[in-house]
């Protein structure tokens, strides 16, 4: 029983491919590469590559395109002294 368990964990687990699979938001591309934005208050966006292994990496090249993705996905340019980067991941306001 309790190894039937933990393959149904496993196999739930790794079924989940993209970061969309675990957060809701909407999906952009930025230099042909899918990036998740989702709404943290309002006004406020987190984007992160669409790829659940890009956030345990640190990654600096991806801040820059972690606020396109952002602008892109709300139409609004990302207020600069908002940016807060955290491994492959950003977290910004916007001004719309």
């Amino acid at each position: 029983m309790k190894s039937a368990i933990v393959a149904t964990v496993l196999l739930a687990l790794g079924a989940c491919t993209q970061m969309d699979q675990y957060f809701d938001g909407k999906v952009v591309q930025v230099d042909g590469k899918d990036y998740l934005v989702r709404q943290l208050s309002t006004g406020s966006y987190q984007a992160m590559p669409n790829e659940p292994e890009a956030k345990w990496h640190v990654d600096a090249a991806e801040w820059a395109s972690n606020i396109k993705a952002i602008e892109l996905a709300t139409g609004c340019p990302v207020l600069q002294g908002s940016v807060q980067n955290n491994r492959s991941g950003t977290i910004a306001a916007v001004q719309c």
